[in-house]
């Protein structure tokens, strides 16, 4: 139920009563919340569109399209955001999203699609804007297990696309948040990188052909499709419509909505279904037969690197993952005061020793069809070990049954808010192997002393960085860390090491393409040296979605901020050296009073742009 199923008639005072008849619902009791209201004859149209149980401007509900996850978001103490949606809206299809599209074109109100919502990406960030909910568009339209591909809808999501695809054979990529994100929104909108990239890529380029409701409410479909020919291909003759869609990082739900795609699947060598064990929310799984998990350390960066061309190179592995040691205390764990007793106890487990001699590492599991390709691929990795020094560590069985789950599923961010529920992120550098040591030589010097006890950040491993293969041919790598939301001083260091990170991958030229680096505001300050990007961005933006009806916080705004012209010399100043107390001091003051403030001239062409 979204807002008013069940509930009765207005009084003679207009007070429309909940089902139960004790309190007075919405709108009499909106100034209490401060909440702007929807436009009426908007709501009318909207519900003339999905029906009057499927469009709602009560403030409770707004406020809970609203959360800041503290994942993608600004760090700030509020949970909730700053500007709440005035309105949402649960389209079917994509005939009514299309219909909810004209219908803000004509009323001037913006609008924010999303499809499970996961990270503050999902939250509208400008006034009089509705969240158009994609959760009743979940449906697995097809899987075609001879070409190996699905056609799916925004709210089908990868743990029930992977419980489907394995029952045929067949298994999908997942991205780094795990069973609940949407395949579709990480594909056509959002970078779409996961540690299953070894083998499935990522999913970018997962997608196939597309269906797209542009900003002017135009149905276009993309690829294949456009032509009636099924969905196995989002190219044609001629240039290709998917870097202009969504490039690397994606439009982030601020360029039009898209509702269909045609989707690449994988092999799966495994059984039908996954045996879950244990008890949640420590449940694990029986790792199949035939498939095998290892724990190996190295004692530098090196021997990791080396490593990690010689497993992709001789394709033994499924998926190769690299945790940071307390990452993988808090997949072990169910609390954090289990947490802390595993990883300060004496005879804590190799995995979770945050040590020169165990942080070097790589957690590999490799998948066969038979018992004599098991063996063969077993005599391959210890070889591997061998040659570039390294060494397996002993795992508990139960453990290795949790660690199994996550390299399948990636549930492992979710466990990686618990410490402090707010998490940040970045680098995300596409390198070599060959550079690996560089990076984590990198991340090491922007979290500093901050990680250390007593830093203005969450306590971690000295460089917090996760590492995976992207198609065995280059690594990702990310730091993801946590602070202290309640904290000015913790806060700011967020922003500070987002700052840091995005200067030195801009300076350095052996540190490769930042992928955080093209997402709202950073897009402006480093997209120069990007070939151009956000030029080319904001020029998209203005083709396609000429009235700014769509919202634009994370893509790209219309104007230039003003604090991105004067960035080159800024910069200049702000990390010299002998500044950097004067930096510390900046990100402080933004943390208390708002990034916002600084952006604030960015907001304003959206208030223009859209007529109010």
């Amino acid at each position: 139920m979204l807002g008013l199923r069940g509930a009765s008639a207005p009084d003679s005072r207009g007070n429309r009563l909940c089902h139960e008849g004790a309190q007075p619902a919405w709108p009499p009791c909106r100034s209490r919340w401060n909440v702007p209201m929807l436009n009426a004859a908007a709501l009318r149209d909207f519900r003339a569109i999905v029906g009057p149980d499927n469009a709602c401007d009560d403030p409770a509900t707004c406020y809970s399209y609203g959360w800041n996850a503290g994942l993608g978001g600004l760090p700030k103490p509020n949970r909730l955001a700053d500007i709440p949606p005035v309105g949402i809206v649960l389209p079917g299809s994509t005939e009514e999203v299309q219909a909810i599209v004209l219908a803000c074109l004509k009323h001037n109100i913006r609008f924010k699609s999303h499809s499970t919502g996961w990270g503050s990406f999902a939250s509208v960030a400008s006034p009089n804007s509705i969240s158009i909910d994609l959760r009743r568009m979940n449906r697995i339209e097809a899987i075609d297990e001879r070409n190996q591909m699905a056609v799916i809808q925004p709210y089908v999501t990868a743990g029930q696309l992977q419980a489907e695809a394995m029952k045929r054979g067949l298994n999908c990529h997942i991205v780094g948040a795990g069973l609940t994100h949407s395949p579709l929104a990480s594909a056509a909108a959002f970078i779409g990188i996961g540690i299953t990239g070894t083998t499935t890529g990522n999913n970018a380029r997962n997608l196939l052909s597309l269906e797209w409701v542009t900003p002017e409410g135009e149905i276009v479909r993309i690829g294949s499709s456009g032509s009636g020919a099924g969905w196995f291909t989002g190219e044609g003759p001629g240039p290709g419509f998917r870097g202009m869609i969504r490039g690397f990082v994606g439009t982030i739900g601020e360029l039009g909505v898209f509702t269909q795609i045609g989707y690449k699947l994988y092999p799966w060598p495994g059984p039908k279904a996954l045996e879950r064990t244990g008890r949640h929310p420590q449940t694990g799984i029986t790792i199949p037969e035939h498939f095998r998990l290892y724990h190996m350390v190295w004692s530098n960066w090196e021997g990791v690197s080396r490593a990690a061309y010689d497993f992709n190179k001789s394709g033994v592995a499924y998926v190769l993952l690299r945790l940071p040691p307390n990452t993988f205390g808090a997949l072990l764990t169910a609390t954090n005061n289990e947490f802390h007793k595993l990883v300060t106890a004496a005879d804590a487990p190799d995995i979770v020793r945050d040590t020169d001699s165990h942080r070097h590492s790589w957690t590999l599991l490799t998948a066969a069809s038979s018992k004599a390709e098991a063996a063969y691929k077993a005599r391959v990795v210890r070889d591997i070990i061998e040659r570039t020094g390294g060494r397996e560590t002993t795992l508990d069985p139960a453990h290795k049954e949790l660690i199994a789950h996550l390299l399948l599923t990636s549930i492992s961010v979710p466990r990686a808010l618990r410490p402090s529920a707010s998490m940040a992120s970045s680098f995300g550098g596409f390198v070599p192997f060959a550079k690996m040591p560089r990076m984590m030589e990198a991340g090491a010097s922007v979290l500093k002393d901050d990680i250390q006890p007593g830093g203005d950040l969450a306590q971690g491993s000295s460089e917090e960085f996760w590492v995976w293969p992207n198609e065995r041919r280059q690594m990702w790598a990310e730091n993801a860390f946590s602070y202290d939301v309640n904290a000015v001083r913790s806060r700011g260091a967020a922003i500070r090491v987002a700052l840091d990170q995005g200067n030195m991958i801009d300076a350095a030229s052996d540190l490769g393409f930042d992928g955080f680096g093209a997402i709202g505001p950073l897009a402006d300050f480093y997209g120069p040296a990007g070939n151009g990007a956000s030029t080319w961005m904001r020029r998209i933006k203005h083709r396609f979605d000429p009235r700014a009806v769509n919202e634009a916080a994370f893509y790209i705004g219309r104007d230039l901020p003003w604090i991105a012209k004067y960035w080159p010399f800024l910069r200049k100043v702000l990390f010299f050296r002998p500044f950097r107390p004067i930096f510390r001091q900046i990100t402080r003051v933004l943390a208390a009073v708002g990034v916002g403030i600084v952006l604030k001239k960015r907001r304003k062409w959206v208030d223009r742009g859209a007529g109010l």
